[in-house]
C-alpha cells in the first residue's frame, strides 16, 4: 500500500495541529490575523492553476509545493512546515 506525505504550512506560535485540529487551527490564525491558509491558496496558484474541480491528488500536489516553497522563503520568520504521512490523499 502506497503512503502519501501531506504538508501545511503553521506559524510557530501556533499550539494547534492543522492536521488533527484543523477548525481550532483555523481559527487560532484567523484570531491572530495571519492569514495562512489564504497564503497558502495564493501561493499554490501561482506554483500551478489550482482548481477545486481537481482530481484530490493533484490539488494536494500543488498545495505540497507551495507549503515548501512558503517554508522556503519564510519571510515573516514565524512559519514552519508539518508534515503528516497518510495512506489515502
Amino acid at each position: 500500500m502506497s503512503k502519501y506525505i501531506m504538508k501545511w504550512i503553521t506559524t510557530e506560535d501556533n499550539p494547534h495541529d492543522p492536521f488533527d485540529n484543523f477548525q481550532q487551527w483555523l481559527d487560532w490564525d484567523n484570531r491572530e490575523r495571519y492569514g495562512t491558509l489564504a497564503y497558502i491558496f495564493r501561493v499554490a496558484e501561482t506554483v500551478g492553476k489550482l482548481d477545486i474541480s481537481m482530481p484530490p491528488g493533484i490539488t494536494n500536489q500543488l498545495i505540497n509545493e507551495a507549503c515548501e516553497d512558503i517554508a522556503k522563503m519564510n519571510l515573516t520568520g514565524k512559519y514552519k512546515l508539518v508534515t503528516r504521512e497518510t495512506d489515502t490523499l
